[in-house]
């Protein structure tokens, strides 16, 4: 996830906005670095209005991506944003959305670049994270779910968490921790 947000927040820094929806050389740079990251599943950049205007995996219709939170979140601040688990809108399979707008000399919203992270790539990684016999690792999205998770020989169950509203997860070990 860091190295997605280094990744646009460089792009940000190189990018010059002449107009609205100038793209400058982002529809060259982005096939090239998404061919070498496979922990990427797309990369972009939509309008402010959430309209798509590059996309290095070419969008099966007309993608609307204004109802995705971590680009709302994005159109109001100078940061990179992570959103939650979904759905690629574009890409069809769970991603992690990660965004950031890019800005005119006014500070206004000009652009909004955008990272699909593969989650099949993140279960991957914590497959081989090599854990101890006893253990077990859950990578937790801000809205308690379960995006990817390696156990040992341990044996676990979820459980809400109800005075959380649902929304965290505890793991509790089978041995009642």
């Amino acid at each position: 996830i860091q190295g997605a947000q280094r990744l646009l927040q460089r792009l940000t820094a190189i990018s010059t906005i002449a107009k609205g929806t100038d793209l400058g050389e982002l529809p060259q740079m982005l096939p090239v670095i998404l061919s070498g990251f496979p922990q990427f599943a797309n990369l972009g950049v939509l309008t402010p209005r959430g309209k798509v205007l590059f996309s290095v995996v070419p969008p099966p219709r007309d993608v609307d991506m204004r109802s995705i939170p971590a680009f709302q979140r994005a159109l109001k601040t100078r940061d990179v944003v992570v959103g939650s688990y979904l759905v690629g809108l574009i890409v069809g399979r769970p991603i992690l959305f990660i965004a950031q707008a890019l800005r005119d000399s006014s500070s206004r919203p000009q652009l909004v670049l955008f990272a699909a992270l593969e989650l099949a790539w993140l279960d991957k990684l914590t497959k081989q994270s090599g854990l101890p016999p006893q253990s077990a690792l859950f990578i937790v999205d801000r809205s308690g779910h379960v995006l990817s998770k390696s156990v040992g020989n341990t044996r676990v169950y979820v459980e809400r968490d109800k005075s959380c509203s649902g929304q965290v997860e505890l793991i509790v070990n089978a041995k009642g921790m």
